[in-house]
C-alpha cells in the first residue's frame, strides 16, 4: 500500500482581529435568504461552531509538544488564534439567534455530549484525527460555498462578511491540521485506517446527529416543518441546482487517497482578493463586497480554467511569508 507522504502545505495563516458585534437588523431571524429551512440548516451548523472550534484547538494544543517542525509549531499558534475568533463571533450570533427564541444551547449541548464521549473513549491519535477530519469538512465547504457566490447576494453584508471571513480562513489553513497529524501519528498504514475512519465517524456522528438533526429540531422548534416551499428550495439548492451538498460530499471523497494532502488542490486564489483587500481596509465588510464583485463578473470564468493549478506542496516549506513561498499564486 502506497502511503501518505509527509507534505507541509501553502498555509499563509494570519489572525487578524475582527469584532462584527451584530445588532438585530443585520442578523435577522431568516438571515439566509429569508429561507427558514436553508437558515437552520446553517444555524444547526454554526450552533456547533463554537464548540466544535474549541476541540480543534484542545487538540492542536496537545499536539504541539510532540511537532519537531518549528514552522509548523508557529503556524499552529495562528491557527489557534483564528479560530479562536472564530468561536467568540460566532456565540455572538448564536446569542442573538437565542433571543428569537431559537434553542441553540440545546445544538451547542448535543454536540458537547459527542464530543465529550469521544474525547473520553479515545486518546490523543483519535483526537487529531477527528480534527483533521473537522478541518478538512469545513475547507470543501468553504470551497464549494465560495463557487457559488449567488447563495449569499440577497443576504445583510455583515453577515455575509462573516461567513466570507470564515470560510477564508478556512481555506488559509485548510492544511494545518492535517499536517499536525502526519507529524504526530504518522503516514503509514496504521495512520492512513486511523485518519479515514475519523472522517467517516466525523461525518456521520457531526453531520447527521449534530446538523440535520439539528435543522429539523429548529424546524420544528420554529413552527416551519411543514413549511413545503422552503423545504423545496432547500432541496433543490442542496441536491439539484446548484447541488451543494452532492458536491461538497463528491470532493470529500478525496481525502481517502493514500497519498492525499490538503494542498495538492490549490485554491488560495480563490480568496486571495478578499486578503489583499483586508490587509489594506482593516474592512471585512468592504474585502467581501469586492470578492463578490470579482465572484460576479469573473468566477465562471475562473472555474473553467479549473483552478489554474493543481500542484505539490514543496516537501518542507512552511513559512507564513509568501515570498518564501514561490508556489502561492500572486
Amino acid at each position: 500500500m502506497t502511503t501518505q507522504q509527509s507534505l507541509t502545505g501553502l498555509d499563509v495563516v494570519h489572525h487578524r482581529p475582527i469584532n462584527f458585534q451584530f445588532s438585530p437588523e443585520e442578523a435577522p431571524k431568516y438571515w439566509f435568504d429569508n429561507d427558514p429551512w436553508l437558515t437552520h440548516l446553517f444555524n444547526a451548523l454554526f450552533f456547533a461552531v463554537p464548540d466544535g472550534e474549541r476541540w480543534v484547538m484542545e487538540s492542536a494544543r496537545k499536539q504541539t509538544a510532540l511537532i519537531e517542525d518549528e514552522g509548523l509549531k508557529h503556524i499552529v499558534r495562528q491557527f489557534i488564534r483564528q479560530e479562536a475568533s472564530h468561536s467568540r463571533e460566532h456565540d455572538s450570533v448564536n446569542a442573538l439567534m437565542a433571543q428569537y427564541g431559537l434553542p441553540a444551547a440545546a445544538i451547542e449541548a448535543n454536540f458537547q455530549f459527542i464530543r465529550e464521549k469521544v474525547q473520553g473513549l479515545f486518546g490523543q491519535d483519535v483526537q487529531a484525527g477527528v480534527a483533521a477530519a473537522i478541518e478538512h469538512f469545513t475547507a470543501v465547504l468553504s470551497e464549494v460555498l465560495l463557487e457559488h457566490p449567488a447563495l449569499f447576494e440577497h443576504m445583510h453584508p455583515k453577515m455575509r462578511a462573516l461567513i466570507y471571513w470564515h470560510m477564508v480562513e478556512e481555506t488559509e489553513h485548510k492544511g494545518v491540521s492535517f499536517d499536525i497529524f502526519s507529524q504526530t501519528v504518522g503516514t503509514d498504514a496504521r495512520a492512513y485506517l486511523l485518519r479515514t475512519a475519523c472522517l467517516l465517524g466525523t461525518f456521520g456522528l457531526g453531520f447527521f446527529a449534530v446538523v440535520y438533526a439539528g435543522q429539523f429540531y429548529l424546524l420544528y422548534k420554529d413552527r416551519q416543518l411543514f413549511n413545503l416551499k422552503s423545504a423545496l428550495h432547500c432541496a433543490k439548492t442542496l441536491f439539484v441546482k446548484p447541488a451543494v451538498m452532492n458536491k461538497i460530499w463528491l470532493r470529500s471523497l478525496a481525502y481517502f487517497k493514500p497519498d492525499f494532502h490538503p494542498w495538492q488542490h490549490n485554491n488560495l486564489a480563490l480568496i486571495q482578493l478578499w486578503c489583499d483587500e483586508y490587509e489594506r481596509s482593516k474592512d471585512p465588510v468592504q474585502a467581501t463586497e469586492l470578492l463578490l464583485q470579482w465572484q460576479q463578473q469573473h468566477l465562471k470564468d475562473y472555474l473553467k480554467a479549473g483552478y489554474g493549478s493543481s500542484i505539490k506542496p514543496p516537501a518542507s516549506h512552511h513559512s507564513n511569508d509568501p515570498a518564501n513561498n514561490p508556489a502561492e499564486p500572486a
